[in-house]
């Protein structure tokens, strides 16, 4: 059973994904959730460790396509909210926080490596490329980021 060292989220998307993933049946997985309380760390809201597969910041966007108005490499917004920071820009911001926080206490001074993606539960890779017309955003790149079916 996957490890999970922190409570669930509070958030209704972020914490049906939370209770998916603790529940994988593989030993090797890792789970924190909403790591917000670190001084200097940006919002991390998974950070997942699989001991074969490596660490993973992760941004939870628990929406459906039609909620998100416009996507771009920079913004994007969901319906019914601001304007924000791109989800990759957002999920590299807290990797880079949290690498900066662990790295001194390390024993090697040395961060493992570390990858930031962002996941859409509620969105599949297929309405994604069929979604949107610019190519920046579809095929390989969403190739680098996890949908319903991945989960």
């Amino acid at each position: 059973m996957a490890h999970c060292y922190t409570d669930l989220p509070t958030r209704k998307g972020e914490r049906n994904l939370a209770i998916q993933l603790s529940g994988n049946k593989d030993s090797r997985l890792h789970l924190w959730f909403g790591l917000d309380f670190i001084p200097g760390v940006k919002d991390n809201d998974i950070l997942l460790w699989h001991e074969i597969a490596g660490v993973f910041i992760v941004e939870v966007k628990a929406v459906k396509i039609n909620e998100i108005e416009y996507f771009g490499w920079e913004k994007y917004k969901i319906s019914g909210r601001s304007e924000d920071s791109s989800p990759q820009r957002q999920a590299n911001n807290a990797k880079y926080s949290l690498i900066n926080f662990l790295t001194p206490l390390l024993p090697e001074k040395r961060s493992p490596f570390t990858c930031g993606t962002v996941c859409w539960p509620k969105i599949t890779r297929q309405e994604w490329n069929n979604t949107w017309d610019d190519k920046r955003v579809i095929g390989e790149f969403s190739e680098r980021m996890l949908f319903r079916e991945d989960i």
